[in-house]
């Protein structure tokens, strides 16, 4: 249960990275089609906060979720990050709050929320005038979210991944089939990587909504694995798949695939 008032509940929090690529709100998940989630931006008058319509997700240990919030502060006043399950507007006792936080601040990373699941977010601002709520920005947790290793882990160089180096960093990223293949709503997806040595690996999954799923962001031992089963949802459309390594980040691989 969410608890929490301004002052009554201060949650530390993370800035929100800049490596964290942007992505607009709308979510839908497979199994659910009676519910419509749709772009609602959330702008408000100054001196207010406003919300970007974007929101990036990456899968947690336990099916949970660490979820990145961006906003356009008015640098008006320290800030709190609002956030409820609950469309009651933000009533006493049913919400959780971050903050203070700094009158520039501009994202936020939250970590712990459940897939397919609705949530409402507002930043507060202390203006000199008083408060100065954003407008309520809700959104729709994506399904996809439950993942293990598979016991199929890559431990040599695929066939997928020609023109791997051994001296340079190089390395690929492929599904269970070929690129610009086609699954069906509620079919498995397997991402596969290969990189050719020790480093750090981000897989990122763009849905043509511009929503994004990080599939894996972290530091890997220079072989490979299979990461899975994720699940084909909505919306339908094409997905691109695209792995980032090295300490700068640069694009080495990437792929795609059509989900309809």
């Amino acid at each position: 249960m969410l608890l929490g008032r301004r002052g009554a509940l201060v949650i530390h929090m993370k800035p929100l990275l800049t490596t964290f690529a942007v992505v607009s709100l709308m979510i839908a998940i497979a199994g659910a089609s009676f519910l419509q989630p749709s772009v609602r931006p959330a702008r408000a008058d100054f001196p207010a906060a406003s919300f970007s319509t974007d929101l990036v997700f990456q899968c947690l240990p336990g099916s949970s979720m660490l979820t990145g919030f961006g906003w356009y502060s008015s640098n008006q006043g320290p800030q709190w990050f609002d956030l409820s399950a609950f469309d009651n507007d933000f009533a006493f006792g049913s919400f959780a709050s971050a903050g203070p936080l700094d009158s520039s601040q501009t994202g936020l990373m939250w970590e712990g929320l459940t897939p397919a699941t609705w949530y409402f977010v507002r930043v507060n601002t202390l203006t000199q005038y008083g408060w100065s709520p954003s407008q309520t920005m809700h959104f729709y947790t994506p399904s996809d979210c439950q993942f293990q290793v598979l016991p199929q882990a890559v431990t040599s160089t695929p066939a997928d991944c020609p023109s791997l180096s051994s001296h340079s960093l190089s390395g690929c990223v492929w599904t269970g089939r070929g690129d610009y293949d086609t699954y069906d709503i509620g079919e498995t997806v397997n991402y596969c990587y290969y990189v050719s040595q020790p480093t750090d690996v981000r897989i990122v999954a763009t849905k043509p909504d511009r929503t994004s799923l990080v599939v894996i962001d972290g530091f890997v031992n220079g072989t490979g694995a299979c990461l899975g089963p994720f699940q084909a949802n909505t919306p339908r459309g094409l997905r691109s798949v695209r792995m980032y390594g090295g300490p700068d980040g640069e694009l080495l691989s990437e792929t795609h695939f059509y989900v309809r």
